[in-house]
């Protein structure tokens, strides 16, 4: 939303829109969309290890006194 908001910020009233400095202004929004992706992937990964790790491991057992 702040690239989209940034580069709809950056078209003048009188309505001459510059391609380029609207296209940096995108760009900012898309490259900050594709790093929470990744860390999203990442987090995703991680919990996923976990989970299998936690399945794999034996359940404790009891001394019976």
């Amino acid at each position: 939303m702040v690239g989209l908001g940034g580069s709809l910020a950056l078209v003048p009233a009188s309505g001459n829109i510059s391609i380029y400095e609207i296209a940096q202004a995108l760009s900012l929004g898309f490259n900050c969309t594709m790093v929470a992706l990744m860390e999203s992937a990442i987090l995703v990964f991680v919990l996923y290890l976990a989970q299998e790790k936690e399945e794999i491991s034996p359940a404790p057992t009891r001394c019976a006194t």
